[in-house]
């Protein structure tokens, strides 16, 4: 059963400066103040989009048995001046495409089966991989001396809006697929059709990649929780909370803004869903 809080909600159709939403271009213009409130706020901000990210193809392979005609490795190459880098794997049907693609970046947890992959393929649908804790660590000590922390030593931002920036660079190089190279090693994306997924914490970053880069066309977050798809001003019998998280992996987060709030998480001022408001 859900506990209703006794916070009010801040009014969705009102800017910050009290001025109403009137029309769809006032919408537009009021969640993106929404956007740039939550991202901020929650998350520390997003690392900067780096001038140029390339792609580098490392090994093309096949797995006939699963119905993949290619499965290449790439290393990406992203951030200032091309510093840091990172391994992408993409596995294509048969067919010319341009396939719709399914990004996946819970690589430290390799759940993907083999069935699951086959399913993928048979549904001719592409699945780009890689390993989000390439870009930013996940170990339970809050140190930011390795992956892109190395980069932006003066940036605010947690592992969940790193994470989340990962997905829009593995973005970056699958627009770049399909120019060169032999032919058998190309792959074909449908750009208006990119899709990602993601596990728990790899949920939550997905959610904030998705509501972050329009060209993600569509989000997949399992078992997201506090920080993903739950509500803090709603909340049911064993609902992850804002305190479960900072207590835990405050690295994750803003966690400077946020403990403040860490034994009242109603009265913060949004909810975790007003990120994910769409145009429409």
């Amino acid at each position: 059963m859900l506990e209703k809080s006794t916070a009010k909600l801040p009014d969705l159709f009102r800017f910050n400066d009290g001025a109403e939403v009137r029309n769809a271009d006032d919408w537009r213009r009021r969640r993106q103040e929404l956007q740039n409130t939550i991202v901020e706020l929650l998350y520390g901000g997003m690392p900067p989009v780096p001038e140029q990210t390339l792609l580098e193809l490392l090994h093309p392979h096949f797995a006939a048995s699963l119905g993949v005609r290619t499965h290449n490795t790439y290393r990406i190459l992203t951030g200032p001046e091309l510093k840091l880098s990172f391994v992408m794997k993409v596995l294509a049907p048969e067919g010319d495409g341009p396939f719709p693609v399914i990004i996946n970046g819970d690589g430290c947890w390799e759940y993907l089966t083999e069935q699951i992959i086959a399913e993928i393929m048979a549904r001719k649908c592409a699945l780009a991989l890689f390993n989000r804790v390439e870009i930013a660590a996940d170990i339970y000590q809050p140190a930011r001396d390795s992956g892109i922390y190395r980069l932006y030593p003066d940036g605010k931002f947690g592992a969940l809006a790193a994470w989340a920036w990962g997905y829009h660079r593995c973005v970056d190089a699958l627009l770049q697929l399909g120019g060169s190279g032999r032919s058998e090693h190309r792959i074909s994306i449908d750009v208006n059709r990119i899709a990602i997924a993601g596990h728990s914490r790899g949920g939550k970053a997905t959610l904030l990649a998705g509501a972050t880069d329009e060209r993600i066309a569509l989000v997949c977050a399992n078992n997201s929780g506090s920080g993903g798809a739950g509500s803090y001003m709603y909340q049911g019998k064993g609902s992850e909370t804002l305190k479960d998280g900072l207590s835990a992996v405050p690295y994750w987060f803003n966690s400077e803004y946020l403990n403040k709030y860490i034994d009242r998480q109603a009265e913060l001022p949004f909810d975790q869903h007003f990120l994910n408001l769409k145009v429409g």
